[in-house]
């Protein structure tokens, strides 16, 4: 199955699908409506073992014709540079989704793809998010990633979205996800002015072992040429006692110019599962001398856990 899978995502796109549009990043197989590109990000972190890994190398291929958008990805993750076996090395499946516009306010996407829940979970290249670390809530409250349907309908006004996840089945890549799981069910409200974001979450879960979740939460963004001021507030209610009461951060990017940014997370959880309650401070630094290149420094301070660190990273995107 895997292998026909991988098949399809080859040959599939040169059969039916065609680009006249100049992309922003990727090179366009000659003769052929493929685009291909990718990205790769390595950290540093002075307290670990294997201090210098590649935390992501990936591949894009995509294509569009008229109503028709494709998008595969392939990844290999969490790659030590220092005591690399290379017999734990393995490429997933991260995405794989063929997107149709029904008409100028419908789009239906088939597929695995990123959930479309809350902001950090559509921003998934390291390159383009304001951190290299990420909140607590995207990776213990709701499935980052969907296999499945995913129906987008916008508002003729174009300021209003709705967006709707139907999975009803095991994940296409089992091992790539933060849950895993083979049903998920969600609603997002969006809703869109000049500065202001501000989107309505709500879905079901039910993992592999039949743990079943249910989870809400609100996000916020406000931006202008010089601040990007962004919170989320997230809770999840689960069977076995799994409860997030709440999972929430703020975050402030000062864009002190074209190239440079300052940033300032504060988080707040509480995890039933692990027992924990935690507060996260994080003060961080980001140059990019190019769009889709990164040079990223960060301290994150735990109160409790003791993970608090100085990373470095650099990412780009080809």
């Amino acid at each position: 199955m895997r292998i026909f899978t991988l098949i399809l995502f080859i040959l599939f796109p040169s059969s039916i699908l065609h680009s006249d549009e100049s992309l922003n990043y990727g090179w366009n197989i000659p003769q052929t409506p493929l685009y291909v590109g990718g990205y790769f990000s390595t950290s540093y972190d002075p307290r670990e073992i294997n201090d210098l890994v590649f935390d992501d190398i990936a591949l894009l291929f995509y294509a569009n014709k008229e109503k028709y958008h494709l998008l595969g990805e392939v990844e290999l993750s969490d790659i030590p540079l220092k005591h690399l076996d290379r017999k734990n090395l393995r490429l997933f499946i991260e995405r794989f989704q063929l997107a149709y516009d029904m008409n100028e306010n419908t789009t239906i996407t088939l597929g695995k793809f990123y959930s479309k829940i809350g902001f950090w979970n559509i921003s998934p290249i390291n390159t383009l998010t304001d951190t290299t670390t990420s909140p607590y809530l995207l990776e213990s409250t709701f499935p980052e990633l969907s296999s499945g349907l995913l129906y987008n309908y916008s508002f003729d006004y174009g300021d209003q979205m709705l967006s709707l996840t139907i999975q009803h089945n095991p994940d296409l890549d089992t091992s790539y996800n933060n849950i895993h799981i083979n049903r998920h069910y969600a609603l997002a409200y969006t809703y869109l002015s000049d500065s202001y974001t501000l989107r309505a979450n709500c879905g079901y879960f039910r993992q592999i072992n039949h743990q079943k979740s249910f989870y809400e939460g609100l996000s916020i963004q406000y931006e202008n040429d010089f601040w990007t001021i962004q919170s989320e507030l997230f809770s999840k209610q689960s069977t076995k006692h799994q409860n997030i009461p709440y999972n929430t951060y703020l975050q402030i990017t000062r864009h002190l110019y074209n190239k440079h940014d300052i940033v300032f997370r504060e988080e707040l959880y509480k995890d039933n599962a692990t027992n924990i309650q935690e507060d996260i401070s994080l003060i961080g630094y980001t140059y990019r001398p190019h769009p889709f290149i990164a040079f990223k420094s960060e301290y994150v301070k735990y109160s409790n856990l003791p993970k608090s660190r100085l990373i470095f990273s650099f990412s780009m995107v080809f």
